[in-house]
């Protein structure tokens, strides 16, 4: 026996659950490891248990001198710092804390002076192995603290790295803003498209690169740029998910006839569908597009970071920044809060004006929108997802024209559907005087053959009238029958 179809109850849970497993999936994927102890190998083949925050501390010292050893057997990835040693170092500095080992002041000098030595190994480590992501980790490991409690005096007081050089917390930041910045000029998108950085400073410069407007107009004909790109694809899906709302009250009477058997409700559906030529995961295709077009266009902007850093926009500035102290971006290079709030409000609009793939699943097509918006906003609150404002900004411009051209072609007249195959599973002749007709012509020829068959009947059931009336034809919807045809008009 089927399985009854889910109530609206049911496809809340559901959805529920994905959005709850989806978050925790990325807080498993992207959240850090704290054990209470940690395995490093100081010497190849030979693993040491390390359960004291000393014996941790001299593990990442130890990575810091040999990632960029000659000796490929010696040296290490520096990740293995951020990955295993520092969260485990972190841990320990707080049971010292809570054993009255340490003050806490103290042991936050410990952590930033144990950030800046796994920060400066990346760096070192990806300088050698040319890889500008890793350089970046380091960048984004000591932004936060930088913007936030650059006046520390563990941040602006020197110490000595494991390398011998002295350096301060702050210079280290700036030094990886310098190399990174360096390296955007030239680095290839996806390691294969180049031009990011140049197609952004062109934007920038097109208005004379005017620190309070060229580089937050840039985000804004960046945005018409992509969506004149993905127009025609983001219009064909809206108009397709139009058409099939018409089908609505035939899929509802559908689901009410067989709401006790799933299988059989799918497949009427389905076959509802292919004779009206619908394809209901057609809305799906212009999406998948683009997504890499997204992507793409992010990495242009963290390519160009750097040079945001000298433009701001309204609240973004140095005054604000400073009175808040960090709260707000100082410049459209910093990531501010206002401005993600902002995007995750237009994403929840844009969310609910985006034409779902199934018209049957609206409410949970919606909410899952809205429950991924909110996850995406949440995730750059907290820094999971680094975002300049920059970025976000050509976000919230983007969704503002999504909104724009969702609600233009809500309210453009919708020819009605046409039946594209017949009952049978034949499909209409497109050489046929009915497939060369448009659609308005096809629906007005219709009617006339349906009349003509109507008058033929009341015809032949005046001349017979003992003969019980004929049954209604059966073609498919088109008005005509094989033993009586219409009559031809001269």
């Amino acid at each position: 026996m089927s399985r009854p179809a889910p109530t609206p109850k049911q496809n809340f849970l559901q959805t529920a659950l994905i959005m709850i497993v989806v978050f925790l999936g990325m807080r498993l994927f992207l959240g850090s490891n704290t054990p209470s102890a940690v395995e490093y190998s100081f010497q190849p083949g030979v693993k040491k248990e390390l359960k004291s925050s000393e014996e941790v501390l001299e593990a990442i010292k130890d990575v810091s001198r040999r990632v960029e050893s000659a000796d490929p057997l010696n040296r290490i990835d520096p990740s293995e710092i951020t990955r295993n040693l520092l969260p485990a170092y972190q841990r320990f500095l707080e049971e010292d804390v809570t054993k009255k080992k340490y003050e806490q002041k103290y042991a936050n000098g410990l952590k930033y002076q144990a950030m800046i030595i796994a920060a400066d190994a990346e760096l070192r480590g990806g300088i050698v192995a040319n890889n500008t992501g890793l350089i970046r980790q380091a960048y984004n490991s000591l932004e936060k603290i930088d913007r936030t409690n650059g006046q520390t005096p563990a941040w602006v007081t020197p110490f000595e790295l494991p390398t011998g050089e002295k350096i301060t917390g702050h210079e280290l930041f700036t030094k990886l803003i310098s190399t990174l910045s360096d390296r955007n000029k030239t680095d290839l998108i996806w390691g294969a498209i180049p031009g990011g950085f140049a197609f952004i400073d062109f934007l920038v410069k097109m208005t004379g690169a005017v620190p309070g407007f060229s580089y937050a107009f840039a985000g804004f004909l960046l945005a018409i740029v992509v969506r004149s790109i993905v127009f025609p694809l983001a219009q064909k899906q809206i108009m397709s998910s139009r058409q099939m709302s018409q089908l609505m009250p035939r899929i509802k009477e559908i689901k009410e006839k067989y709401a006790d058997n799933q299988v059989e409700m799918n497949t009427k559906t389905m076959e509802l569908y292919k004779e009206y030529g619908i394809n209901p995961f057609s809305g799906c295709v212009p999406a998948l597009i683009q997504l890499p077009l997204f992507l793409t266009v992010y990495q242009c902007m963290i390519h160009y970071q750097f040079e945001f850093t000298k433009g701001h926009f309204l609240w973004i500035n140095e005054a604000s920044s400073r009175a808040t102290h960090g709260f707000l971006g100082a410049n459209l290079g910093q990531q501010d809060y206002i401005l993600v709030f902002i995007y995750g409000v237009s994403m929840c609009v844009t969310s609910l004006l985006t034409p779902v793939s199934d018209p049957t699943q609206v409410k949970q097509q919606r909410l899952m929108g809205i429950g991924m918006s909110l996850m995406f906003t949440v995730m750059m609150f907290t820094g999971m997802f680094p975002v300049v404002s920059g970025f976000v900004l050509y976000w919230i411009f983007t969704n503002l024209l999504a909104t724009a051209q969702s609600l233009r072609a809500y309210r453009l007249p919708l020819p009605p559907l046409v039946k594209v195959n017949t009952p049978s599973g034949g499909v209409y002749p497109s050489g046929s005087k009915k497939a060369s007709q448009g659609r308005w012509a096809q629906m007005m020829d219709q009617a006339r053959q349906v009349a003509e068959e109507k008058a033929n009947q009341a015809q032949q059931q005046q001349s017979q009238p003992g003969k019980k009336p004929l049954d209604p034809p059966n073609d498919g919807g088109t008005g005509t029958s094989a033993k009586h045809k219409p009559k031809k008009r001269n």
